[in-house]
């Protein structure tokens, strides 16, 4: 009989831990999901974008090709 209650017991121990790791993953998983990145602002069109899709010329950030074309041929004028 007390082998069948300890066996329970560690069943019920070995369970609560399992769930505990299994949130705390999530929880970190959604944390670092969370992390706000640095935006910023097509210099044609003005639309904030991450910094990392942007693309750049010199000093100047743009969203799309089209953009970065349209912007650095628009600079040079």
């Amino acid at each position: 009989m007390q082998f069948l209650l300890l066996g329970l017991m560690l069943f019920l121990v070995y369970t609560l831990l399992k769930k505990q790791l299994k949130n705390y993953q999530i929880g970190r998983k959604n944390k670092e999901e969370k992390i706000a990145q640095s935006m910023v602002r097509c210099a044609y069109c003005d639309v904030f974008l991450p910094e990392n899709e942007a693309l750049t010329a010199g000093k100047h950030y743009f969203c799309c090709r089209e953009h970065w074309e349209l912007g650095s041929k628009h600079k040079k004028t």
